[in-house]
């Protein structure tokens, strides 16, 4: 819903306005490899879920000295017709070959920037949208005083929306393909689990895990003659709660996010997101 009306008050955290230190690392995600977007909440910010990419792509980290970092984003446009212009920006040091390359291979692609500052408490910052993505432009310089590359994505349409907010996971490798429909859904394997084509309907259920409360789990359909299914209650290491206790079925390249709840006594894998 948009529109939403609440009063802004004074952060609680005392010296909220001042200088964001920043992480230095952004993470690009390339449009054309996302197979799945979280959507946002009702308050049209919060990214519920995790950013689910296509068989064998990754998320591109790039280090951009952290002093030099701007994420910013304004409004503009006439009365009744506002939007949103989005943009990061920071200097990568030195001339090494890599650079270059990245600065060659990375024109004219469009792409989502993943941001975060050191004292960021509400998660990671999303700039740029699919429909709205990001571009790279960039410039090089060695004089007296600097040698580096400053690199600039600008979204290069307008959109309506805000920087998303995500608290989902950065994938640097491929999602942790099961064996089987016993999952283990633990820190070592990730947060995102490609699951085996099935020909039988197999029964899906949570093996083992060490995942906390608040963590976010993906899992990823492998299809087949006849998909796995999870179904609402079904408890070994957590018990499943899906939204109005409609099970799911592991279609190809379906998503499912599951959320940790521990009320103290039980562990629940709960439903926040289908796509």
């Amino acid at each position: 819903m948009s529109g939403l009306k609440f009063s802004l008050r004074k952060p609680v955290k005392q010296n909220a306005g001042a200088v964001t230190a920043k992480k230095p690392d952004i993470f690009l995600v390339d449009t054309q490899d996302i197979l799945t977007l979280p959507a946002r909440n009702s308050k049209g910010v919060l990214m519920v879920g995790n950013i689910v990419l296509k068989s064998g792509a990754k998320m591109i980290e790039l280090y951009l000295t952290p002093s030099t970092q701007v994420p910013s984003y304004e409004s503009d446009g006439p009365e009744d017709s506002e939007s949103f212009t989005h943009k990061v920006e920071g200097m990568h040091p030195g001339n090494q070959l890599e650079a270059k390359e990245f600065f060659q291979n990375n024109l004219g692609r469009g792409f989502l920037a993943i941001w975060s500052g050191c004292n960021n408490a509400t998660g990671k910052e999303v700039y740029g949208t699919p429909c709205a993505p990001l571009k790279m432009k960039g410039s090089f310089i060695a004089d007296n005083e600097k040698t580096g590359f400053t690199f600039t994505f600008e979204s290069i349409q307008k959109t309506s929306d805000v920087p998303a907010t995500y608290e989902g996971a950065i994938t640097l490798e491929a999602p942790y393909v099961a064996a089987d429909f016993d999952l283990d859904i633990t820190d070592a394997n990730g947060e995102i689990y490609q699951l085996p084509s099935s020909a039988a309907a197999d029964a899906i259920d949570v093996a083992s895990t060490d995942k906390e409360h608040g963590d976010i789990v993906t899992l990823v359909g492998g299809g087949g003659a006849s998909p796995a299914t999870l179904s609402n209650g079904v408890a070994t290491a957590g018990t499943v709660q899906l939204v109005q206790g409609v099970d799911w079925t592991a279609l190809a390249d379906a998503t499912l996010d599951l959320q940790v709840f521990d009320d103290g006594t039980t562990l629940f894998f709960r439903e926040v997101a289908r796509r």
